[in-house]
């Protein structure tokens, strides 16, 4: 039955503790992490704002934010393919027609771990954004009004009331949402991060 071993065995089990699938392991969950804190930094301003928006500005708002679930996944890696390519890439070449650098061209923007992680996290931040914003716009904003009438500040506002107790859900959704996928996304570090960095 061609390479079929019908026969019960552990050493697949085993080769999981193998140093090459370890350092897969960690690349991965690595990514993942910094992908879903990336999104996290990115995102809760975006939502904040927006969910502070008139009504129609908001709707608007939130219509560009899941507009680019519109279009392919695959299509927006391969535009960063296009925007960073070492050779051909628009930002080489109109880093060339402007003389701020000679051939050969600027350090390689691709096929790095930054590279992975800027594409998935430019895929994955809407998720986050909107998890965020369902916490934020649910907000009793007499709580922030009464915390200004006790002579609380912006700043100690958001970290006492805002943050913590009220939009943490939000957070851990939102993370959750981004992180999960962040794992498997294995097209974009195929396209972006190249065979020198392993992924999953």
């Amino acid at each position: 039955m061609g390479n079929i071993v019908w026969q019960f065995t552990f050493d697949n089990y085993r080769r999981m503790a193998d140093p090459i699938y370890l350092r897969v392991y960690f690349n991965s969950f690595l990514l993942a992490a910094l992908t879903g804190l990336v999104t996290l930094v990115i995102g809760y301003p975006v939502a904040y704002i927006t969910s502070n928006l008139p009504p129609k500005r908001r709707a608007l708002a939130i219509g560009l934010i899941m507009l680019p679930f519109w279009i392919s996944s695959l299509l927006r890696t391969y535009g960063w393919v296009i925007l960073l390519g070492n050779a051909g890439g628009i930002i080489n070449n109109i880093l060339l027609a402007l003389k701020i650098i000679e051939r050969p061209p600027l350090p390689p923007l691709m096929y790095k771990f930054g590279t992975t992680l800027v594409g998935t996290a430019y895929m994955l931040i809407p998720f986050m954004v909107i998890a965020i914003f369902n916490s934020v716009d649910k907000l009793d904003r007499s709580l922030l009004e009464a915390s200004y009438d006790l002579g609380a500040g912006r700043w100690q506002t958001f970290w006492k009331i805002t943050l913590p107790p009220l939009t943490v859900p939000g957070i851990a959704g939102g993370f959750t949402l981004v992180f999960i996928p962040a794992l498997g996304l294995f097209f974009i570090s195929d396209l972006l991060g190249g065979a020198d960095v392993p992924f999953f």
